[in-house]
């Protein structure tokens, strides 16, 4: 009987001293505190927590996005924020326009575009939206302002948006304990080891080879100096390997022969052409992508420099100079098919067009650019004649040659990767 008195005792101890020190946490949010947040939505750089109306939420369902800084703009997800606010996102998946309205105010904004336009005013951004991880960032406080919203911040990393700045006179522990709401920041995050280990350093050639496509003679063979029969240069012989360099409309291809090292044109009829592989998946990091073209010693005539990899289906746009080159952009491609290959090698940035229609495949591409003479562009994925698109593979060897980019990686390609940039195909 004692003991059964002494736990009664025990547990109403425990219940009120859970009632008069409440245990905070991340998921805990005092009245006070909810009060204060209620009319603002509330953000922390580096965590994918938000706080809207007081109610603690992810900024996306996976958790994944989070606010960063570039350039000194923070970079906050648009519909996230837009929609939030009560304004209401209007995305063209064809000409890649987003549009605002919130009460009377009108915006119009695309991404890689610096330039915003509030009811027909143009509003030079200083750092244009950008597609990451899928998600259209902005610049937080040029596109909530243009809506008629304040962005408070402090230094602690804390972000707020609505129509007052919640952080004016302010002490340090209220601060601190909008600090703590927000679990998965560095701050509030187990500090690394003074000394972490040193991921292994890769070996960037075994990584990184070349995108053969090897055939094998069905029959005997002539082989000519053009892809007509006026030349002829030698003879293949049946079971012999050849690399197909490019063809012509899947008739007639240019070899190059591994017993010989001869290379000539032949017909197509007579390849055992394999087919395509599956894409590497086994993606270079950033400090490997710059390793690789600064160790190789790579030149351009403009401050681009681009290398479409092959094997892992990615067309990689570097910015500096020899040296000194810099990752900007990684970019899903579809290069061509094994029976009508991309051309590997070292070119230059030629001629550019806004549209181009190809009458034996019924479609057309947006934003051409040449390579290599007329024969091999980099373009948009395949369109229709309504501008919508009809074939949107990619990460795939899928092409008749050229190099497919998303519709509007296709268009910052085109707006901003300048006549005489080196290509580095492999």
């Amino acid at each position: 009987m004692r003991f059964k008195v002494a736990l009664v005792i025990l547990t109403v101890v425990a219940m009120l001293s859970t009632i008069v020190h409440p245990a905070f946490s991340a998921t805990t949010v005092p009245d006070n505190i909810k009060s204060a947040i209620q009319g603002v939505i509330l953000l922390h750089i580096d965590s994918p927590d938000a706080f809207v109306k007081g109610t603690k939420t992810k900024i996306d369902s996976k958790g994944v996005i989070k606010p960063f800084i570039k350039n000194n703009r923070v970079m906050l997800p648009l519909r996230f924020i837009a929609e939030n606010l009560g304004a209401k996102v209007i995305y063209d998946n064809m000409t890649g326009t987003i549009t605002l309205e919130f009460g009377n105010c009108k915006v119009i904004m695309k991404a890689n575009d610096s330039t915003m336009i509030v009811n027909d005013n143009k509003v030079q951004l200083y750092i244009p939206p950008e597609i990451f991880q899928g998600i259209t960032m902005v610049p937080v406080r040029a596109v909530a302002e243009a809506l008629g919203k304040k962005v408070s911040w402090n230094e602690k990393g804390l972000i707020a948006i609505g129509d007052e700045n919640i952080f004016e006179g302010k002490d340090n522990n209220f601060i601190e304990t909008l600090n703590k709401l927000f679990s998965e920041t560095p701050e509030n995050q187990p500090k690394p080891p003074v000394n972490p280990p040193k991921p292994p350093v890769r070996d960037l050639d075994a990584l990184v080879k070349p995108s053969y496509v090897i055939a094998t003679l069905k029959r005997d063979a002539p082989l000519y100096k053009y892809n007509n029969t006026r030349y002829r240069i030698g003879a293949l012989k049946k079971g012999e390997k050849v690399e197909v360099i490019q063809d012509r409309s899947g008739v007639w291809y240019n070899v190059k022969s591994l017993s010989s090292s001869i290379v000539g044109w032949t017909y197509g009829v007579n390849l055992i052409i394999p087919p395509d592989p599956p894409t590497n998946k086994n993606l270079l990091t950033k400090d490997e992508l710059e390793r690789y073209v600064n160790i190789k010693g790579f030149t351009s005539e403009t401050p681009y420099f681009v290398w479409v990899d092959i094997s892992r289906q990615y067309t990689y746009v570097f910015m500096g100079t020899k040296g000194k080159w810099r990752l900007y952009k990684s970019i899903p491609c579809a290069t061509g098919k094994n029976s009508s290959p991309t051309i590997r090698g070292t070119f230059k940035i030629g001629n550019r067009g806004k549209e181009m229609y190809f009458p034996q495949y019924k479609s057309k591409v947006k934003y051409w650019v040449s390579f290599y003479g007329s024969l091999y562009l980099f373009h948009s994925v395949l369109l229709d004649k309504n501008d919508r698109i009809i074939d949107p593979t990619l990460l795939k060897r899928a092409s008749h040659g050229c190099i497919r980019l998303p519709l509007q990686e296709s268009k910052w390609f085109y707006d901003y990767v300048k006549k005489g940039s080196t290509v580095f195909i492999y």
